[in-house]
């Protein structure tokens, strides 16, 4: 998942964008005026905004289909073990 996001916001600019903003901030507040924290505190914002919605519905898709093969698996594995107790039941009562 965090491979498809970080393919897909190189690819649509996104990440060039975001170092634009922050040698901007930079130059604006100054290299020594500014913190780590301070940057990260302002491009948070920015940079949610900036990622596209194509994106951002492309990872979400990617995100749901993962959670249903995640579901189907969990369904294939509570009936593999229903069939087994039932079957373990059965040669009980022989």
């Amino acid at each position: 998942m965090q491979n498809l996001l970080h393919s897909e916001l190189i690819e649509c600019g996104w990440r060039d964008a975001m170092k634009d903003q922050c040698k901007e901030l930079i130059r604006q507040k100054g290299l020594e005026a500014i913190t780590s924290d301070e940057l990260v505190r302002e491009l948070i914002p920015v940079g949610r905004a900036a990622v596209p919605e194509g994106v951002r519905r492309r990872v979400l898709e990617s995100v749901k289909g993962m959670l249903r093969e995640e579901r189907e698996r969990e369904l294939i594995m509570e009936r593999g073990a229903r069939g087994y107790f039932n079957y373990l039941g059965e040669e009980g009562r022989r």
